[in-house]
């Protein structure tokens, strides 16, 4: 219990020190559906040597702060917000193995679980691992992208109704999305925001083209996002699939 709570005493004071520096969080929506919520942080340079978990983290699940809790460094403690309802935080402890990756356990409200070979990329920006083993846990130092494959990064093979098959290819920084798609018939680019519904993360935007615009919807399946259904102003069926998966039996969203 002491624990936990010097660990939520550390996450606090790692988080005015972060709206201190220009983070804005602006939490809305009712606990369990039609959640939401935004997030915008300043643009920040990450050098190549910062390769430590030691910091605060946008991931797909929500905010992570990561502190070292012994003089060994390789244990951890920290604190996470729930991205769907980002009042609700949590506790994780975690210990580095030889490799450099990140295992351990993390506990919120009463849920309960493992982590997993949370490993970072050479620039150590960002990194991807699995939660309770078998969901994809991924993210990144604030300001940065997410990397590809996580939450709606990277490139998708989509489907557009009336416009064939193609790709899109869409960066995610915090909850800003940008991006780009082609198909035989259209091309153009898409910009949204995500929030959570239901507690799952729905893209939400506008499509332009160079001779029209519009706005789209994008609903993730899961926290893995290998699958997206969606829409076109409302009417249009727009989906989307990784390349290790299949494209949803269901465009239309």
């Amino acid at each position: 219990m002491i624990e936990a709570m010097n660990a939520q005493a550390r996450f606090d004071q790692t988080l005015r020190l972060v709206i201190a520096c220009g983070l804005t969080l602006l939490f809305a929506g009712p606990a369990h559906a039609g959640r939401s919520v935004a997030m915008s942080a300043p643009p920040r340079r990450v050098a190549a040597t910062n390769v430590g978990f030691d910091d605060v983290w946008n991931t797909n699940f929500g905010m992570l702060a990561l502190q070292q809790s012994d003089a060994s460094g390789i244990r951890f403690t920290g604190v996470m917000t729930d991205a769907g309802n980002p009042r609700v935080r949590g506790i994780i402890t975690g210990t580095l193995a030889n490799d450099g990756r990140l295992s351990g356990v993390w506990s919120m409200g009463n849920r309960r679980g493992i982590f997993l070979n949370l490993t970072l990329d050479a620039r150590g920006e960002t990194f991807t691992g699995s939660a309770s083993g078998y969901t994809t846990w991924c993210g990144a130092r604030l300001g940065r992208p997410l990397p590809p494959g996580c939450a709606f990064a990277g490139q998708w093979t989509i489907e557009l109704d009336g416009a064939g098959a193609g790709t899109a290819t869409l960066t995610q920084t915090g909850m800003s999305v940008s991006g780009s798609y082609s198909t035989k018939l259209a091309s153009g680019r898409l910009t949204g925001s995500v929030t959570f519904v239901n507690g799952l993360p729905v893209l939400n935007g506008k499509w332009s083209s160079a001779r029209s615009g519009g706005l789209f919807k994008a609903y993730l399946s899961g926290f893995d996002a290998r699958q997206f259904q969606g829409n076109f102003d409302g009417k249009l069926a727009f989906c989307g699939w990784r390349s290790n998966a299949a494209k949803p039996a269901v465009c239309l969203k």
